[in-house]
């Protein structure tokens, strides 16, 4: 992209919070979450629509190259196209192992002791900081993974939009053209704006379907923000790596999930193999959003451990096709994080990242390709 892009979306994102996660209201879930860089859509429409102005001429010549260019092949000949089977095995095998307190190993390959241990330091670490942190990664050849506390429900924060855009595109292919830029602000910049617009305009019968066809609770469907296990995203990130695999109209979608910003897969591997991922974060924040001081206490209400009105998150998910093969991944955190300049702690996760990259390549590969 280049930098006259980055300068006006960069912009736009300060003005909009188009990387940061506003929660939907309901009975149980009545937080308001104030994300790092929420939208405030009431007191910022002149300078959005100011920002998205610079921005418009630049995107438009980037979706005529990207929903036109020809589909790059990422997705090996011999690897499974359709993993649902596979997820259903490894979800009943963590269902019974993984009781949240230590990575448990599932399927038949597993890691090597050497990265296994380094994972699983790498996973206390991050606990320690943390009130609450969980992952999972499956290995697509073998079925097979490590997770911890997968089934343990945290808020996905923009996490979801991944599987919300891969299933509304599925479903109408021909939005891709006609909102293209509001789908490629949702992924790449994570726009909660253009989020809300395609949800409200579209529906979500789409995700629903997914949740059906994966095995996931069609409630969480009809909440922008939804508290869901690790588990339950991998079996939606399985449903998104089949679409994004098989069809034209998937692999032109699947240019846009090498660009989302915040991800620490896709900022550690994209550089090096196809990476489809997206991040989700809250900061912490308690009123402004944008003038957040990350030295700053955060108040007790929004670290109490509970996933419906937490407001701190560095998540993160997705599809790496490395040199031994395709994986998934999932990490579900309450560390605050933030991507702007004006509120910008470490990313905390990418030593995890590193340490799951490492335990995908070192697990045994009798299919390997």
């Amino acid at each position: 992209m280049k930098k006259a892009v980055i300068a006006a979306a960069a912009a736009l994102l300060a003005l909009t919070g188009c990387a940061s996660d506003m929660r939907s209201g309901s009975a149980s879930a009545a937080s308001t979450g104030t994300a790092a860089g929420t939208e405030t859509v009431t007191q910022q429409t002149t300078e959005t629509t100011a920002a998205s102005a610079e921005v418009t001429s630049a995107t438009e010549t980037e979706a005529a190259a990207e929903t036109t260019a020809e589909p790059e092949s990422s997705q090996p000949e011999n690897a499974p196209i359709d993993v649902t089977a596979g997820i259903n095995s490894a979800a009943a095998a963590v269902q019974s192992l993984d009781t949240g307190y230590a990575p448990v190993c599932f399927g038949s390959a597993k890691p090597s002791e050497e990265a296994l241990q380094a994972l699983t330091d790498s996973f206390q670490s991050l606990a320690s900081i943390s009130g609450r942190a969980s992952f999972i990664l499956y290995d697509v050849n073998t079925a097979s993974g490590v997770s911890c506390g997968a089934n343990t429900a945290s808020c996905t924060q923009s996490v979801i939009k991944a599987a919300f855009i891969g299933s509304l595109i599925e479903s109408r292919p021909e939005l891709l053209y006609s909102e293209y830029e509001a789908i490629h602000d949702t992924l790449v910049y994570s726009s909660n704006y253009d989020y809300e617009y395609l949800r409200s305009t579209y529906g979500v019968s789409a995700l629903s379907q997914w949740c059906d066809e994966a095995g996931v609770s069609g409630n969480i469907a009809y909440q922008a923000y939804p508290v869901m296990p690790p588990l339950d995203m991998l079996r939606l990130f399985g449903r998104l790596y089949k679409f994004l695999s098989v069809s034209e109209t998937g692999q032109q979608l699947s240019s846009l999930y090498r660009y989302s910003i915040g991800s620490a897969g896709n900022a550690i591997y994209g550089g090096s193999c196809v990476v489809w991922s997206k991040a989700g974060w809250e900061c912490g924040a308690a009123d402004d959003e944008v003038s957040y001081d990350p030295t700053a206490p955060i108040p007790a209400y929004l670290t109490d451990g509970d996933p419906y009105n937490d407001e701190c998150a560095a998540n993160d998910a997705g599809i790496i096709f490395s040199e031994s093969g395709p994986y998934i991944y999932v990490v579900f955190t309450s560390i605050p994080f933030g991507v702007f300049e004006e509120n910008n702690p470490d990313n905390p996760l990418p030593d995890i990242t590193r340490r799951l990259h490492d335990a995908a390549a070192s697990m045994g590969r009798d299919t390997a390709f």
